[in-house]
This record gives structure tokens, C-alpha cells and sequence, in this order.
């Protein structure tokens, strides 16, 4: 029997291989920010301009915490989906399932997380 579908197995294989790929890429980038930053701080490029420099290290948040923030988002969506099985949400007559859940609880996490930091953050409001 020869058929072009994807059998249940083979899905997960491809899910996971993309996650991993993923984790990879989000990882490697997680980990040559900073070091891109503190390079980039010590010996400026030509082009970057003082004020350039004091935009990026006054809103080092920005470039650095919120990527962070997002990476937490999706491994508690994936921990959630691994542990729990799908993530669906059902909030008065609307239902949410399939790829739809997990995008709107990694858009919830990610907001409530933000918030957290924004309201936490020495500097603010400035």
C-alpha cells in the first residue's frame, strides 16, 4: 500500500526534529548575544556612533531580557504540550485547538512575563 500521508510516528519524528533544530538556533543566538554585545561595547564599529552605543546599553532590556522572556515562553508551552498533551483553550463560546493553542498560551506567557519584568524594572518609567 503506497501512500503519500504522514503516519503518526513519522509526524512526531518531524515535530521533534524541529524542535530540536529550533532549541539549537534560539540557543546558539541566546548565547552570542551577549558576547556580540560586550564586543560591541568594548570595541565599537566605525559606523556606531556614541549615541548608538548609549541607545543600546540604555535599552539593554530590549535587545537582551525580551529574547530571553520568549525563550521561557516557548519551553513552558513545550513542557506544557509534553506533559499534558495538546494545548487547547475554550474561553466562553470560542475554541481553540490545534496550532492555535500553543501560538496563544506562548502570546499570553510571554505578555504576562514582559509585564512582570516592565513593572519590575529599576529604571522605569524613566
Amino acid at each position: 500500500m503506497a501512500s503519500n500521508q504522514i503516519t503518526k510516528v513519522e509526524g512526531r519524528g518531524w515535530k521533534d526534529l524541529v524542535h530540536k533544530i529550533c532549541a539549537s538556533l534560539i540557543l546558539g543566538a541566546l548565547v552570542i548575544g551577549p558576547v556580540f554585545l560586550a564586543i560591541f561595547v568594548t570595541i565599537p564599529p566605525a559606523w556606531a556612533d556614541d549615541d548608538f552605543i548609549d541607545f543600546v546599553l540604555g535599552n539593554y532590556a530590549v535587545f537582551f531580557i525580551l529574547p530571553y522572556i520568549g525563550c521561557l515562553a516557548y519551553f513552558l508551552v513545550v513542557t506544557l504540550e509534553a506533559t499534558r498533551g495538546p494545548v487547547e483553550f475554550e474561553f466562553a463560546a470560542i475554541k481553540i485547538k490545534g496550532a492555535g493553542g500553543p501560538i496563544l498560551f506562548w502570546v499570553i506567557a510571554f505578555v504576562a512575563v514582559s509585564g512582570t519584568v516592565k513593572m519590575f524594572w529599576a529604571g522605569w518609567p524613566s
